[in-house]
């Protein structure tokens, strides 16, 4: 080992049980001060009145002291930098026999808790990321906006997925969509497939493949992440497609951070939310790995809400339903990593599984019976990196991904509109995916570096296992019920690429000058991408010449006849025309840091990023689900962005960081009003400002931050949307929040504050809207002259107050005490489009939380 330590023990036998007891005490010879202590006692059992059988708990003294050997081994070994384990301190040596010899050796209180503060100011000073450039950055010194939160942090806080703790991040802002809880960022409303946020699991891309969703809520838990990076704004130069609004990267433990331990925590709390994580990992001579389980279910947020039927009651007035909401998941994680010769290589497996209800029904009607929604993935990852030369690396990466979809959607009840048994839809496919990367990254010196790389992936649809229902969804179908209301076959939900794989290539390159004057670091980026889609046109363009590819079938026993449509694997050209759609794009970027010292620093960042099409929303068709029904008419989204920030580290306590920020979000792709069709709805403008302070002082850390947002482009294509180029519509125009914990001896405690802004609706979300002159032709819903005024003209602004208390009952156990929405405000979320309702987040939720380490 590098460190050099005096290492003292004492061991005495204890008259009433005959096994040894045995004190090691580790000190630092240099500053002649205690920095650890361990021991195997029986002060456990040395309680009055007490009667053990001395046989049972006999231990054999040469077992004994070679146990005692090995942990102490792995106490020195594990501490090179000889830095203090004040808890350990505590336990074993403080609060032992043998107290009155060691503390003349031990820091007071005080000073410990001084010298944690230090140690907590240069944690500050330096926040590694690697996920801005794809090399090791302080958070101050990198080319982009980004926060570091640590495993430390999440638990404090109590967050459970990463929405948590993205709602409290400068910039971002829940929303919601159905079930799904999305993520609005800088202004821009995010809708139910949450594609504009790139995940990355220990630096592989990691969203889903039907949309590209980045599953940001409990279905991807935090108990396997020692660290999370959020970058804000784009990152398509290095990453490609969907990360427009941010990147989340997730860095995971390994098994060097868990040296053999054993982590248990259980949630319990009401509305039948349970939640629990296991998490152990170890590293051996030529291998370390990482095992960790998450499981989750809740009822969800279930309360009676009107829906977008227009069902009245016996008085006229709009009735209400339950919402359905209950979901649950669970997430497998396991990792192999190599040492020694092996050094480098990694295996990943990663099995996800989420299912859930669809809250007021898909298509905005409550269902009468609920929904099962299931979505899932296994992801395995094979990773390759080392170093070829002092200065040069290499790295490739091989994922393959599977996504599967089992859903049973009940779109409308019986009998609304002119279906006597309502509409039901069943599907059972999934996607296949093989993803490659190969990079370099040289380092020159002077921290100037370059990486490179290169990407391909191709992404396969065979067809559906399941997919039927009782009316005729298909392409060319009558959307009537069947014969008898029989649940006959669908074509394929994604049939115009049935056998037809998506091929992408991509290339990327980065220059990094490091300091030149020791002042100033320029970084250059930039990013290729092909997308390659063959698709056959099922919508059979010349139809007008050669007819509808449908026959006509009788059914005797129904004594009825019902079209069909024909599968696009049975038909070809001039029917179903051979097509192909190419998507290019090229992706720049620039950062400025200008370093006025070394805890003050000045950045400018400019850079264009792109998201293309997902592949269910390109080729979506024969379902009520959604899709374009034209893959030719959809184009990738743009964004163009500028920023510039200022990040002072005013002092030990105080880190002070502001950014301004302009974005051009052009071809926004979305659902085309109240249509379940998507398409390229609008192009939207904004300009605006992020701050946050983090506060850091003995045993208290903290955070404030405020965002501010304004409008100025607002070009919708559709006429039907109502248009405000000078306010920020759907999202709030501002928001703040604070969180402060504190960690004592045997306590720890936070509390956390979200303040989210009033939100303005489009006027059309109001009623129809004069294409001509804009004006609001009818408010059937808001209008506060007519009784009842479903919801207000605007959704209020609120607050939400969240309390964590935990007890540490050992150095190993702790038993928490959750509060989330501890006033329990009502806290409204805004649905688009002209309906009768918006969203209720979550009222007044408790948890215990119990966890232990072995």
């Amino acid at each position: 080992i590098n460190a050099r330590f005096l290492v003292e023990g004492h061991y005495f036998r204890n008259s009433n049980l005959s096994n040894l007891n045995l004190y090691l005490q580790i000190y630092d010879p240099d500053t002649k001060t205690l920095v650890d202590a361990f021991s195997i006692n029986d002060d456990i059992y040395q309680l009055e009145d007490l009667e053990l059988d001395k046989k049972e708990l006999k231990e054999d003294d040469g077992a004994r002291i070679n146990k005692f050997l090995d942990k102490s081994i792995i106490h020195i070994i594990s501490n090179p930098n000889k830095k203090e384990n004040r808890e350990n301190i505590e336990l074993y040596a403080l609060n032992t026999p043998i107290a009155e010899r060691v503390i003349p050796f031990t820091k007071s209180e005080e000073e410990a808790s001084e010298e944690q503060l230090e140690e907590v100011f240069d944690l500050l000073k330096g926040q590694i990321t690697t996920s801005t450039t794809k090399t090791a950055k302080k958070t101050n010194e990198a080319p982009n906006i980004v926060s570091v939160i640590s495993d430390k942090e999440l638990n404090n806080f109590g967050r459970v997925s990463v929405n948590d703790v993205l709602y409290q991040l400068p910039g971002f802002a829940p929303s919601q969509t159905n079930d799904k809880r999305s993520v609005s960022a800088r202004g821009m409303f995010e809708g139910w497939n949450n594609n504009h946020l790139l995940i990355l699991v220990d630096g592989v891309q990691f969203n889903e493949l039907f949309y590209g969703t980045a599953p940001t809520w409990a279905a991807t838990p935090l108990n396997m992440v020692k660290s999370m990076e959020v970058i804000r704004g784009p990152g398509s130069a290095l990453y490609g497609s969907n990360a427009t609004n941010g990147v989340v990267s997730l860095n995971t433990y390994t098994g060097d951070d868990l040296k053999g331990e054993i982590r248990i925590r259980t949630r319990m709390g009401d509305y039948g939310t349970k939640i629990h994580d296991f998490l152990t990992g170890n590293s051996g001579k030529l291998f370390s790995h990482v095992l960790s389980y998450n499981s989750y279910e809740t009822n969800g947020n279930e309360f009676d809400s009107y829906d977008g039927s227009d069902r009245t009651d016996i008085f006229g007035f709009l009735r209400k339903f339950p919402n359905k909401d209950n979901h649950k998941s669970y997430y497998l994680f396991s990792k192999i990593e190599g040492k020694d010769f092996l050094k480098g290589l990694s295996f990943q497996y990663h099995r996800q599984s989420w299912q859930y209800q669809t809250f007021d029904g898909w298509l905005y009607v409550s269902p009468d019976i609920p929904s099962a929604q299931r979505e899932g993935r296994d992801v395995f990852i094979a990773k390759y990196s080392n170093n070829i030369t002092s200065k040069l690396s290499h790295e490739y990466v091989f994922r393959y991904m599977n996504n599967f979809w089992d859903y049973s959607t009940r779109f409308y009840p019986n009998g609304i509109e002119d279906y006597p048994a309502g509409v039901t839809e069943n599907v059972k496919t999934r996607l296949d995916n093989l993803f490659l990367r190969a990079q370099i990254t040289y380092l020159f010196g002077g921290g100037a570096s370059f990486v490179g790389g290169v990407e391909a992936s191709q992404t396969k649809y065979l067809g559906d296992t399941v997919h039927n229902s009782n009316i005729d969804m298909n392409y060319w179908g009558t959307e009537e019920p069947h014969p008898g209301n029989l649940y006959l076959p669908l074509n394929p939900i994604m049939d115009w690429i049935t056998d037809k794989p998506i091929y992408k290539v991509a290339t990327f390159a980065q220059l990094t000058s490091g300091k030149i004057w020791n002042k100033i670091e320029f970084t250059f980026g930039v990013r290729y991408d092909e997308s390659i889609n063959k698709f056959k046109g099922i919508d059979s363009p010349y139809s007008g010449i050669l007819g509808s590819p449908t026959i006509e079938l009788y059914d005797p026993n129904l004594d009825s006849t019902y079209t069909y449509s024909i599968p696009g694997k049975f038909m070809g050209p001039p029917f179903y025309t051979n097509e192909k759609k190419v998507f290019r794009r090229t992706s720049p970027r620039v950062g400025i840091v200008y370093f006025v010292s070394d805890r003050l620093t000045f950045k400018a960042m400019a850079g264009r990023a792109f998201r293309e099409p997902s592949p269910g929303e390109l080729y979506g068709v024969n379902t009520y689900v959604g899709g374009s029904n034209n893959p030719r008419s959809l184009s990738p989204e743009i964004i163009k962005t500028g920023e510039v920030a200022m990040d002072w580290i005013i002092n030990q306590h105080f880190n002070f960081r502001i950014n301004g920020f302009q974005t051009r979000f052009e071809n926004v792709i979305d659902y085309s009003g109240t249509s379940n069709a998507i398409s390229n709805v609008y192009t939207l403008g904004t300009r605006g400002v992020e701050s946050e302070v983090l506060l850091k002082f003995k045993n208290i850390s903290g955070f404030v931050n405020y965002s501010r947002f304004f409008r100025y482009i607002d070009s919708n294509l559709d006429s039907t949307i109502s248009k405000h180029p000078k306010e920020v519509t759907l999202t709030p125009g501002h928001n703040a929040n604070f969180g402060i914990s504190g960690n004592w001896e045997k306590w720890i405690s936070s509390i956390s504050v979200q303040r989210q802004g009033r939100v303005a609706r489009q006027l059309s979300d109001l009623g129809e809207v004069d294409p001509l002159t804009g004006q609001l032709l009818e408010n059937k819903y808001s209008d506060p002259n007519k009784y009842p005024t479903y919801r207000s003209k605007r959704v209020p602004a609120w607050n939400n107050v969240n309390f964590r208390l935990i007890y540490k009952i050992t150095g190993n156990v702790q038993l928490g005490f959750n509060i989330f929405n501890a006033l329990n405000s009502q806290q409204n979320l805004l649905h688009k489009a002209n309906y009768p309702y918006d969203y209720l987040r979550d009222g007044r939720r408790v948890q215990i939380d119990l966890s232990a380490r072995f």
